[in-house]
């Protein structure tokens, strides 16, 4: 009965013993799971892990780590490389990028000489910064310097393919709407010439002196006359009151004159093509002097123009 006895008692020490070491065990895989460092552990592999920037408590003063990107200002759907340099060999990193904090970002093993480097494409614009935490075997860390890396939406909005107001040159404007090309005016003596500003596609009107020359690439006005020719803007214009109130350029092949006010008074300075009944290869600017109150009673001069 004693030998029974004895046996019973050794058998629940032992069941005990296992309890309270499976107990011990879990209590403290809790206690770690849920208190101190193992809240931030990264695992990278089986033998490696590194915390997160924020709870590296001390860095190892011997180490060194530097992160940085070649080139590190890009356009969207160009390539960089990023580049780890460290004296860690074959130490493990994890990339963190900021967002609201360090979020993980990549893991890479670090060469025998404590390196790394990687290339690719990026096809996401904006600003992004980045950190590494690099450890050795044995839990010692450094953390890197912060790299930051710009990728812009380098695609121009507007482009002029002879590079803006350049009226001697036939070019093409092209947004995203499309493309408008350099055009002459029905006339052949005025240039309609498509331009980029602040990337936004304009256009002005300039008065050829030698006349409007269409091209395949754009139309442009010609350097050289044809021939002798006279052209002013407003002629034509009925009735004559409303030709005085239109501001007008007459352009030949010596010279280009607009329509002003003469010295501030009231008095009209209003170009022609000189003499009006002879041919258009004849004829050269000239001007009439007209006083708008006596013209059109109640105006003035303003801008070379009568106006009320």
């Amino acid at each position: 009965m004693k030998k029974k006895t004895k046996k019973l008692i050794k058998k629940i020490f032992i069941i005990s013993g296992i309890i309270l070491a499976v107990l011990l065990f879990f209590g403290l895989i809790w206690y770690g799971g849920t208190h101190g460092w193992f809240q931030s552990i990264i695992n990278l592999n089986q033998n490696q892990s590194t915390p997160s920037p924020d709870d590296v408590e001390s860095q190892y003063a011997s180490y060194k780590n530097s992160l940085w990107f070649t080139p590190n200002t890009i356009c969207k759907g160009d390539s960089t490389t990023g580049y780890l340099d460290t004296n860690i060999p074959n130490g493990v990193c994890t990339i963190f990028i900021m967002k609201e904090g360090w979020d993980i970002w990549d893991s890479i093993n670090l060469n025998s000489n404590g390196d790394y480097s990687q290339s690719g494409i990026i096809d996401v614009v904006g600003v992004a910064h980045f950190i590494a935490v690099c450890c050795d075997s044995k839990g010692n860390c450094k953390i890197s310097n912060e790299a930051t890396l710009t990728v812009n939406d380098c695609n121009p909005i507007c482009t002029d393919t002879d590079g803006g107001k350049m009226f001697y040159i036939g070019g093409k404007v092209t947004t995203k709407l499309g493309s408008m090309y350099d055009t002459c005016q029905p006339n052949k003596m005025d240039l309609l010439e498509f331009y980029c500003e602040d990337g936004v596609q304009k256009s002005m009107g300039i008065g050829c002196i030698n006349g409007c020359q269409e091209g395949e690439n754009g139309d442009y006005c010609k350097t050289v006359p044809d021939f002798i020719i006279c052209h002013d803007g407003d002629v034509g214009i009925e009735p004559f009151e409303e030709q005085l109130q239109t501001v007008s350029t007459c352009h030949d092949n010596t010279q280009t004159v607009t329509d002003h006010c003469y010295e501030g008074t009231d008095s009209l300075i209003e170009y022609y093509c000189s003499p009006t009944g002879s041919p258009e290869s004849e004829r050269t600017c000239d001007y009439v002097s007209y006083n708008c109150p006596g013209m059109l009673p109640g105006s003035h001069c303003e801008n070379g123009a009568c106006v009320y």
